[in-house]
């Protein structure tokens, strides 16, 4: 079980260690419940369908607690089906949700060059530093997840709005289920927000309460890179935009909307 994200007990996902975000312990980091919600969307998925779109909000912090999946196929049509999927705690309490769009799979003939997604220019993982995500607790290396994931940096990062990061999960998500190529999309799209931190002054950083990931195509292999670029306005509202590749080239993008997050030391 200590090998794995989450392990089952009869229809709960309960987290282990590895779940944990960077806030503080009884919180957990944002991509084990979005991947979570994506393995509840794949379980309507047809194998002539492909998952397009997967939004995602996050508007409670997740709890390391058991949570139960609860969904809903909204549309179920040839070309299109769409579903909903939530998290839900054992007082019934839904801590977030997800809506996953399927488009049906349709084979076309050479494309044309302008039209085609970027190639496979980014350099592979395997000579690059190890990326230390920092604990928001008394600036400590981070444990949870970000202590078992893989990270290398490529360039950027830590609080410089932009960055580029080859990010793998060694491990399952779900004790006993291999990882799909989406779980792997999923559980590398929350990252953007870290490595296209925007950080004003060593008080203020900004966080995200969703995330808004489009697929083109499925990804190989276990490495993601992701490139992220954050934006932000004087209202304390902004924006990061991820381009998401693996050894082929760009097969995706996540939108995260985010707000500012101000933690003032104590007096």
């Amino acid at each position: 079980m200590s090998d794995s994200i989450f392990y089952r007990d009869g229809d709960y996902f309960v987290p282990t260690r590895h779940a944990a975000g960077p806030w503080a312990p009884q919180w957990q980091h944002g991509s084990p419940p979005a991947a979570l919600l994506c393995y509840g969307v794949e379980q309507y998925r047809d194998s002539d369908m492909h998952l397009a779109r997967l939004t995602i909000d996050l508007f409670r912090a997740v709890p390391m607690e058991p949570l139960k999946l609860r969904s809903q196929l909204i549309r179920d049509g040839k070309r299109l089906k769409a579903v909903d999927v939530s998290l839900v705690d054992k007082d019934g309490t839904e801590i977030s949700r997800a809506s996953g769009l399927f488009y049906a799979k349709t084979p076309l003939a050479d494309i044309p060059e302008q039209f085609a997604p970027a190639s496979g220019d980014m350099p592979y993982p395997g000579s690059f530093e190890p990326l230390p995500f920092v604990s928001a607790r008394a600036g400590q290396i981070s444990a949870g997840l970000n202590a078992v994931m893989d990270l290398q940096r490529v360039e950027g990062v830590m609080g410089s709005g932009s960055g580029v990061c080859w990010i793998r999960l060694p491990v399952n998500l779900i004790d006993g289920v291999e990882n799909t190529p989406n779980l792997r999309a999923a559980i590398a799209s929350d990252y953007g927000n870290g490595i296209g931190q925007v950080h004003i002054d060593k008080y203020t950083g900004f966080i995200n309460a969703d995330i808004n990931l489009c697929l083109h195509r499925e990804p190989v292999e276990e490495w993601v890179c992701a490139k992220a670029k954050g934006i932000v306005e004087a209202i304390g509202v902004g924006m990061v935009e991820t381009t998401l590749y693996d050894k082929l080239g760009a097969f995706g993008k996540v939108v995260q909307t985010t707000m500012v997050n101000q933690r003032h030391p104590k007096p």
